[in-house]
């Protein structure tokens, strides 16, 4: 993985050239996955709130990609710039990226739609997305604070409990993440269940972190 081209793009093509490096659980849990061994780009979808991941500089781009909105704002008592985060704004955001994960085809235009399917030479197949990739930062989460903290670093089941990081305490990593004061309801329960939903239709999930 660390020969892989510091690009989204390239890491998009890196999963597709050996899916089982970035899908471990392919090997003994193959039921919970669709079948990535013929993967395309075609069949990859990103989400993301930068414009720059979805194209290289070498011309190679994403062809299926939903683009979160950014925004400066007032978040719960704190004033932050340059923050995201999917349904953070309009709780519609969850159904529309379903539909489109569902149907890109039918994105061809990018009026007042996130999600759009590029121009492609096998667009009129529509081939199934099999595969979506979600930006971490500003996409899943609203504004992003990460504990200071050894084994947050290394485990992925790691949890915060009783942590504290000078005075914010668990509650409020989940509070500044994840949750918007812009929607009705708990935005991580909604974000939560669009993930869900996503995999049990038999899509492999992913979320990408760092370097942009």
């Amino acid at each position: 993985m660390r020969q892989v081209r510091n690009h989204k793009v390239h890491v998009m093509k890196a999963i597709i050239a050996r899916p089982t490096a970035w899908f471990p659980q392919m090997s003994h849990r193959a039921g919970d996955l669709p079948d990535l061994s013929d993967l395309s780009m075609h069949n990859i979808v990103l989400v993301d709130d930068q414009y720059r991941n979805f194209q290289a500089q070498d011309g190679s781009m994403i062809l299926r990609y939903c683009k979160v909105a950014r925004f400066n704002a007032q978040l719960h008592d704190r004033k932050f710039g340059e923050m995201g985060g999917i349904g953070a704004r309009d709780a519609q955001d969850f159904d529309a990226l379903r539909r489109f994960v569902n149907e890109p085809w039918a994105c061809k235009e990018a009026l007042k739609s996130m999600c759009l399917e590029m121009p492609c030479a096998r667009c009129d197949d529509e081939l199934p997305v099999q595969v979506v990739v979600f930006d971490f930062d500003e996409t899943l989460t609203l504004a992003t604070f990460m504990p200071d903290h050894q084994e947050f670093h290394t485990r992925a089941d790691w949890e915060p409990g009783s942590f504290f990081i000078g005075d914010w305490k668990a509650s409020d990593l989940v509070k500044y993440n994840f949750e918007s004061p812009w929607v009705r309801g708990r935005r991580l329960v909604k974000l939560r269940r669009m993930l869900a939903q996503l995999q049990d239709e038999r899509r492999g999930l992913a979320v990408m972190s760092g370097g942009g």
